[in-house]
Parts: structure tokens; C-alpha cells; sequence
């Protein structure tokens, strides 16, 4: 697949790559995206997890928490498709 060539939008401020005729990188004073999604600023951070988390009085829920915050990340800036 060849790279169709960068576009900068007239009257605007956003920088696109388009291989095939789709917007597959795009870039403005928000932040950067892929596959069409709109640019989305930088994520917050992910609470960090340690084996310590789970198990034998562990709480799951803090894993659960940090993998919906990684697929949120995923999903805002088109990485994978939202849900």
C-alpha cells in the first residue's frame, strides 16, 4: 500500500496521512489518532498493577480497572475498534 501523501486541511490545523484514499494517520494541536478517529489528547495515567494485586487477599477489580483503562486508550485513539 503506497502513501497517497500528507494533507493539511485548508483553514485548519490538522496534518493527515491517507494510504488508499483512507485517513489512516491524523495529527492537530489535540493529540494523534489512526484509522480515522478524531485526534485525542494524551490519555491519563494507568494506575500501575503488581502481583500483589490479586490472589490471596487481592482484589481483582484492580486489574479489571487497569485493562478497561488500557482498552479506552486503545479505542480513543483508533488502535482497536470501539465497543
Amino acid at each position: 500500500m503506497a502513501l497517497n501523501g500528507w494533507k493539511l486541511n485548508a483553514g485548519q490545523t490538522e496534518l493527515q496521512a491517507q494510504f488508499g484514499g483512507a485517513e489512516r494517520i491524523a495529527l492537530d494541536a489535540t493529540g494523534l489518532s489512526f484509522h480515522g478517529a478524531a485526534p485525542a489528547a494524551q490519555s491519563a495515567h494507568i494506575t500501575n498493577v503488581s502481583s500483589t494485586d490479586s490472589g490471596t487477599g487481592g482484589d481483582d477489580a484492580t486489574f479489571v480497572t487497569a485493562i478497561n483503562a488500557i482498552i479506552a486508550v486503545l479505542e480513543a485513539h483508533g488502535l482497536t475498534a470501539t465497543s
